[in-house]
């Protein structure tokens, strides 16, 4: 079943005549969205990453991840394939949330008075004669509204979290989710609990249904597998964030749960493909790997 959000997306993809993707950087909107949201379905920009996918990845990760912040009102995207995206930061209180990409479409010709423009082009290979400049103004509009919508319902999401008296299953989850790069996790569940280490372990399992290695791993996989996505990190920064000893034991523990390496898997994410991995089910909660 379709929820409010998604409605409001699909309301937007049919006045623009656009698709919409969504990059997540939090984990946050996943909840909100179904899961096909989070891959680029334009056929035109499909076509250009099966031709040039280095460059594209490079250009969104090195270039559009790190610029697009500045642009809080949206930005026109031209990738060195020529085809044009409308680009919408999303962040609330300064955090950074994600990014809508509405698109894609070939540009007009004089392409430098889409302002403003993060390029990746010299000049375009084709262009479109009867581009709607007007359309292409209240698109920016219609998008920024959606990106409102979008931060709105995080923050109800939010608020109505806090109002839920969380009850133990829930508070290990949420708290393994959050810790789950500390070395002494264990110790500091434990404490959260009231309980010893002991204990804290058999209450684990009773609790979840999965031991507390399992719901660990789970996590830390899952923190993993979205720095590798949608940042630019080095698989040894990865590492040492997720409370990895070395990069050799997040390369061997990732192997074991995704069945690829951390650069094989970040390769197949920009393709649009999400290897499945053996992946814990753990409800809804925070963190859940994807």
């Amino acid at each position: 079943m379709q929820n409010d959000l998604e409605k409001a997306i699909l309301s937007f993809e049919y006045f623009s005549g656009l698709s919409v993707a969504v990059h997540d950087l939090t984990g946050i909107i996943r909840k909100l969205l179904p899961q096909e949201r989070f891959s680029h379905k334009a056929e035109l920009c499909r076509c250009v990453k099966n031709h040039e996918e280095k460059r594209c990845v490079d250009f969104d990760i090195n270039v559009l991840q790190r610029e697009v912040w500045k642009f809080h009102d949206g930005v026109f995207k031209i990738c060195h394939g020529g085809l044009l995206e409308w680009v919408m930061p999303l962040a609330d209180s300064g955090k950074q949330l994600g990014i809508i990409f509405a698109g894609s479409v070939i540009p007009p010709s004089q392409y430098q008075m889409l302002q403003p423009q993060l390029s990746d082009v010299d000049f375009l290979l084709k262009s479109d004669p009867d581009f709607n400049w007007e359309k292409a103004k209240w698109v920016m509009e219609l998008l920024r509204q959606l990106a409102v919508t979008i931060v709105h319902d995080i923050r109800l999401q939010k608020e109505q979290l806090q109002q839920i008296k969380l009850n133990r299953k829930e508070i290990i989850h949420r708290f393994i989710g959050e810790y789950c790069d500390r070395k002494d996790l264990l110790e500091r569940l434990a404490k959260k609990l009231y309980l010893s280490k002991s204990r804290t372990i058999h209450t684990v399992r009773e609790e979840t249904g999965y031991t507390f290695m399992q719901l660990h791993q789970a996590y830390r996989m899952r923190l993993a597998a979205a720095r590798l996505r949608f940042s630019n990190e080095s698989v040894a920064h990865i590492a040492a964030l997720c409370g990895f000893d070395n990069v050799a034991s997040l390369h061997r523990n990732f192997k074991k749960y995704f069945h690829v390496t951390p650069l094989t898997y970040r390769k197949l994410c920009s393709n649009g493909k999400m290897p499945a991995g053996k992946i814990v089910e753990i409800d809804n909660f925070p963190g859940r790997p994807r």
